[in-house]
């Protein structure tokens, strides 16, 4: 069994997925944003594998988030949308010693609709998921497209209008300028 977890700008979905690639139970959570988020949604998290832990044998964690993933020391860091920095799952992997799998939201949502969605069908395709943010995932000969450098083809943040609104990760940039922030 594996679980799966989709934060996201208003909530926490989680997911028991059976060896079949099958959804056994799913649940949502709310969440807002405040101060003590990140202990929150981390929190809610261990409660979730806890409870799935008891009856499971569970062999992976995969969580998908807005904002840059650091896979090699299991955090994500720059989720905008609410006001996080760095959420480190390091205490979570040592305390279940369970794998940790983490993805971009968007590229997540991405990859599961061109191997089990409306995309399954097709070579080559962008995807882009509307949601708190906007995100995307660019697909080439049946493989999602990554970037050499930073997290890549986020065509969310393209400005339109050079004296447009302010984003949420504090700058504002022109059309050319593919990605926000230089640190992605």
């Amino acid at each position: 069994m594996k679980i799966g977890i989709d934060l996201g700008g208003s909530h926490i979905g989680i997911a028991l997925i059976n060896d079949k690639d099958k959804i056994v139970e799913k649940f949502e959570v709310d969440i807002e944003k405040n101060e003590n988020i990140s202990s929150e949604i981390l929190d809610i998290i261990d409660s979730y594998i806890c409870k799935f832990k008891e009856k499971y044998n569970i062999e992976l964690i995969g969580i998908a988030s807005p904002g840059n993933p650091k896979v090699n020391d299991l955090s994500i860091s720059n989720i905008v949308n609410l006001g996080i920095e760095k959420l480190d799952f390091k205490g979570i992997f040592q305390k279940h010693n369970i794998p940790i799998k983490l993805k971009n939201d968007s590229k997540s949502a991405g990859l599961a609709e061109f191997k089990y969605g409306s995309l399954k069908t097709y070579k080559d395709a962008v995807f882009l998921c509307l949601g708190t943010g906007i995100g995307s995932a660019v697909f080439l000969n049946g493989e999602i497209l990554k970037a050499n450098k930073h997290i890549g083809f986020e065509l969310g943040h393209l400005v339109i209008e050079r004296n447009g609104e302010q984003c949420n990760c504090r700058k504002k940039r022109m059309l050319r300028d593919l990605l926000c922030d230089e640190k992605i």
